[in-house]
């Protein structure tokens, strides 16, 4: 079998914000593969769901049991300086989270390849999932695409479709993309690496999903109940779902369709369930938090806040 060719990693491969994690589905591939990793580059820039700007991440303790050097804080010409001393032709991008400059794709003789969670040229942009349930889609995907310097605008090697059910939290939608994304670039690397798959250009029109602030967590009863419950599923973990009552901020963790009616606002406890009333319809709520507590079931929010209860 001939000797893969090295690599060099970029992003730390949580494809979506404020996941649980992730189990580096794309880089574990590369080196179970045999590939070779000269170096993992996740720049630790912070964000707005994350105040510690030392956050740690995944992607740099795999580097460390790998023996791979990782670096977290580097200017371009540092970046530079220290890909002119390695043997790559070819770079992997994760979940960088920064627009990578022409002059470093052209390092490579291979360029670099990213794996981007939609189906290009649909959501571009740093929020693929989270516009996918906002939208109510009921298919996403996932694209593996050479990398240009302007955002996800590359062509194409490869696309796999995923069907949603529409019950999905984003937690779910990374998981499966994180996991197709690794499988397909596996799939077809080695074309890439020696020129027998070539890109095609995106077509169709190109839609570009918002970046999402803390603001937009905040539920407003006048939408429908069924534009909430997307809104709580691709919030989840960040920046969460957050309902103001009774001068109290509620964060919606889970909930479902009911059919037990009341006002748009209202906040009742009918027929043993927690019920929101939204416009058109109503949304029964089972986990719920009260900001600085730990979240809780329906029946136990209840208990402890029946005074804020219509």
């Amino acid at each position: 079998m001939m000797k893969k060719p090295s690599v060099v990693f970029f992003g730390n491969e949580r494809i979506a914000t404020g996941i649980k994690g992730t189990e580096l589905p794309t880089a574990n591939l590369l080196l179970t593969s045999g590939y070779i990793i000269d170096a993992v580059f996740s720049p630790n820039k912070g964000s707005e769901q994350s105040k510690n700007r030392n956050q740690h991440f995944e992607i740099e303790d795999f580097a460390k049991e790998n023996n791979i050097p990782f670096y977290n804080q580097y200017s371009q010409t540092e970046l530079v300086e220290i890909l002119q001393k390695l043997p790559a032709s070819v770079g992997i991008l994760v979940a960088y989270g920064k627009i990578v400059p022409q002059s470093i794709i052209d390092h490579f003789a291979h360029g670099i390849v990213n794996i981007h969670p939609s189906l290009l040229p649909k959501y571009r942009g740093s929020t693929p999932i989270e516009a996918a349930i906002l939208d109510g889609s009921n298919t996403t995907g996932v694209s593996i695409m050479q990398l240009s310097s302007a955002m996800d605008a590359g062509p194409v090697y490869a696309q796999e479709k995923l069907q949603l059910s529409g019950t999905e939290t984003k937690d779910d939608i990374a998981k499966a993309l994180s996991l197709k994304g690794a499988e397909l670039l596996m799939k077809n690397l080695d074309s890439i690496i020696n020129g027998d798959l070539k890109p095609i250009p995106q077509k169709g029109k190109a839609t570009i999903c918002k970046k999402i602030s803390k603001q937009d967590g905040n539920i407003d009863s006048d939408m429908s109940a069924d534009k909430i419950l997307r809104q709580i599923r691709a919030y989840a973990g960040w920046p969460k779902s957050h309902l103001s009552h009774q001068g109290m901020d509620l964060v919606v963790l889970e909930a479902t369709m009911s059919n037990i009616k009341t006002k748009p606002g209202e906040l009742i406890f009918a027929d043993n369930k927690l019920i929101l009333g939204c416009n058109e319809s109503s949304i029964e709520i089972f986990s719920i938090q009260v900001s600085g507590k730990k979240p809780m079931d329906a029946k136990s929010f209840v208990n402890g806040y029946k005074n804020i209860l219509s």
